[in-house]
């Protein structure tokens, strides 16, 4: 299913929440970004998928390493993403997915 999925079928998602399928507590990741890899003026091969991250906010007291992690999401269903921890700052903890 993952390489089915582009950066559109995440945009309307930003700012709707992910469920860490393993996470106990139950803990959820807030997608807050969706963005392209590709600079303004570059275009990709025909045929192959646009290069995108997510970037996703949890808790600030969620520390995940880096690993894969099954997220659930109403409208997706069940994904496992490669999550990459990053600063975390008063807001929460971040992680990013990356496309290619």
């Amino acid at each position: 299913m993952l390489d089915t999925l582009t950066l559109d079928s995440f945009r309307p998602l930003v700012g709707s929440g992910f469920e860490l399928c393993e996470a106990d507590p139950a803990a959820q990741l807030i997608l807050i970004e969706a963005e392209s890899l590709l600079g303004i003026r570059e275009k990709g091969p025909a045929g192959f998928r646009e290069p995108f991250s997510l970037l996703f906010r949890g808790p600030a007291d969620l520390e995940l390493p880096q690993q894969i992690c099954r997220l659930r999401h109403a409208d997706l269903g069940e994904l496992a993403l490669f999550l990459v921890p990053l600063q975390p700052d008063r807001e929460g903890s971040y992680y990013e997915a990356v496309f290619t």
